[in-house]
């Protein structure tokens, strides 16, 4: 301990020499407030104040031996003439090579003006007579029509078109087109607009589509003429159908994120739905369509029964739901926001239903939308399930069944919870 104490002393006693011995080598500092003289000295460093009362002066140890020497002056006498000549002398003679010497290089003459010619008067759409064949289609034969589309059952029908083997119109303005009666004819025909696609095809364009729940027919009647004079030897009839209305989303259902619904052309087919936890006794019910519908039409073909639709289930009587009912409920509300414009209802049971029980919704057939006279042919269901007692359900560990300790548990319940009120 003692040897310590005195090794740590005779360090302090080292320290204070060599702050001595600095600050009597250094320049003075300057005082508060003054400015400090700068050394006159090539390379010395200005002593600043230190907290620590050490001064250092830093500066090359090799400053004389880093700069470089400057070269001495050598006398020179400027060549004379004389001198000058028989130096160039010495040079080998120049030659003259084919690249030393080339024409001006100018640019490409401009194009010539372009000459005017001679006024063709002709009328427009030219004589019939004059109109070539068009390329793939022959100028003889009779006339016929080589394909047309819808036909039969479609899911959605956006146009009609027909095309013909001949040209049926003129090359001409489009105006002038439009004035023409179409040689087809649709029934029962939309609005909507006739025009030719080229001088063969035929289109009939809805203004939206064409209506749904609806049975077409088409006619291009015999004798129709095409401009070089052939004329159509048979009629040609088709028909196409659209679909009657078909259940597109639902709410509330047990059935998960998709329910099995039917009456398509092509059978049951699967329609998104929301899924939803058990229901309230007065719920909001919510179902949109592939098509416009009338809401109170519509809930006439709509029954709710309780238990199913076995022998023993009881049918509860519904009204439409207000305004104020759906913007209560979220869930109806955001469905019915995104929901197309008149393809959608919200009903309620006129009275509370009972609580843990099962309820299904069904379309029956024969109900009716608001596009065209079809109505369905299939009943279309989805079922539901009020909310029972509340009870914790299949408490189970994530990681693990055994639940070993620290693992965490997870607790389902029955019922939804109210998060801010849960403790």
């Amino acid at each position: 301990m003692k040897q310590n104490t005195l090794t740590l002393a005779l360090g302090r006693i080292f320290v204070l020499i060599c702050s001595f011995m600095a600050l009597q080598s250094a320049p003075a500092l300057a005082a508060p407030g003054t400015q400090a003289p700068q050394n006159a000295a090539a390379g010395a460093a200005s002593a600043q104040p230190s907290p620590s009362a050490l001064g250092f002066r830093i500066r090359n140890a090799d400053e004389e031996s880093d700069r470089p020497a400057a070269a001495p002056a050598l006398a020179s006498t400027p060549l004379g003439p004389t001198e000058k000549k028989q130096l160039l002398a010495r040079l080998p003679a120049l030659t003259q090579t084919a690249d030393d010497s080339k024409d001006f290089a100018l640019r490409a003459p401009s194009i010539p003006v372009p000459r005017t010619g001679p006024t063709l008067n002709a009328s427009f759409p030219p004589p019939p007579a004059s109109i070539p064949t068009p390329m793939g289609v022959s100028a003889q034969g009779p006339l016929k029509v080589e394909r047309y589309a819808p036909e039969g059952p479609v899911e959605i029908a956006p146009q009609l078109s027909v095309t013909f083997s001949q040209p049926m119109v003129p090359v001409t303005a489009l105006d002038a087109l439009a004035q023409n009666k179409p040689p087809v004819t649709l029934t029962p025909q939309p609005a909507g607009t006739w025009r030719w696609l080229g001088t063969r095809t035929l289109m009939f364009q809805p203004h939206t589509r064409l209506p749904m729940a609806t049975e077409y027919s088409v006619e291009i009647p015999a004798g129709t003429q095409a401009v070089n004079g052939q004329r159509l030897a048979q009629a040609v009839r088709w028909t196409f159908s659209t679909p009657p209305p078909g259940i597109k989303a639902v709410w509330p259902t047990q059935k998960g994120p998709e329910t099995e619904i039917g009456d398509s052309p092509q059978g049951p087919s699967s329609a998104p739905s929301v899924p939803s936890a058990p229901v309230r006794l007065d719920p909001v019910i919510f179902a949109a369509f592939d098509q416009a519908i009338d809401p109170a039409t519509m809930l006439t073909s709509i029954e709710l029964r309780r238990g199913g639709s076995g022998g023993g289930a009881r049918t509860v009587a519904l009204r439409l739901a207000t305004q104020a009912e759906i913007q209560a409920d979220p869930t109806v509300a955001n469905l019915a926001q995104n929901a197309p414009q008149g393809r959608w209802l919200a009903f309620k049971p006129a009275a509370l239903l009972a609580a843990d029980t099962n309820y299904e919704v069904t379309i029956r057939p024969g109900a009716k939308g608001a596009e065209g006279p079809r109505t369905t042919q299939k009943a279309q269901h989805f079922t539901f399930k009020t909310f029972g007692p509340f009870k914790a359900v299949a408490p189970s560990c994530d990681s693990d069944p055994a639940c070993p300790p620290f693992a965490p548990v997870t607790i389902r319940f029955s019922n939804p919870i109210d998060s801010a009120r849960f403790k």
